[in-house]
C-alpha cells in the first residue's frame, strides 16, 4: 500500500541573526544556515541591530525579531555579552532565547554571566559542526514546544 504524501510544513522557517565583524566567518556560517532552510540577518556591528526606537526589541510589538543569535564577544562598539545583557534588558522575546556566544577569550566571570543568561558559549578555536549540531538540537526542542 503506498504512503500519502507527506503535507507540506506549515511552519515558517527558522530566523537566525549573526552579529560579527569576521567577513569569513559570517558569510561561511550564512551559507550553511541558508542551506539549513534558515532566513539569515548579517550585521558587522551589534549597534546595527534594529531596536525600536524606544530602545526595546522589535519581538516586544508582535514582530519577531528571530529564533536564533550567534554574536561574536568582541566587536567594534560593545561586546557580545553587553549586547545580549541589553536584550535582556529591553524583553527581547525572540532571538535571546537561543544564543550562541562565540568567544577566543571569556574570564570566569564573564562566561558565569553569559551561561545564566541563557547562553551556549563556544570557544576559539572550535569546529562549525559544533554550531550546526547545537542549532539542530534546539530546532527539535522548538518544534516539539509548539
Amino acid at each position: 500500500m503506498e504512503e500519502p504524501p507527506m503535507e507540506p510544513s506549515t511552519r515558517k522557517p527558522f530566523k537566525s541573526v549573526i552579529i560579527d565583524d569576521n567577513v569569513g566567518f559570517t558569510m561561511a556560517l550564512q551559507l550553511r544556515l541558508e542551506r539549513m532552510g534558515h532566513e539569515v540577518e548579517v550585521y558587522e556591528k551589534a549597534s546595527d541591530f534594529p531596536l525600536d526606537t524606544d530602545g526595546t526589541c522589535p519581538c516586544r510589538s508582535g514582530e519577531s525579531c528571530g529564533d536564533f543569535l550567534i554574536i561574536d564577544q568582541q566587536m567594534p562598539d560593545m561586546t557580545g555579552l553587553q549586547f545580549v545583557r541589553e536584550l535582556s534588558q529591553c524583553g527581547c522575546l525572540g532571538i535571546f532565547r537561543n544564543t550562541v556566544l562565540i568567544s577566543g577569550w571569556l574570564v570566569e566571570e564573564e562566561e558565569q554571566e553569559a551561561r545564566e543568561l541563557g547562553c551556549e558559549v563556544f570557544h576559539k578555536p572550535f569546529e562549525f559542526q559544533e554550531i550546526y549540531e547545537w542549532i539542530e538540537e534546539r530546532e527539535k526542542a522548538m518544534i516539539e514546544e509548539s
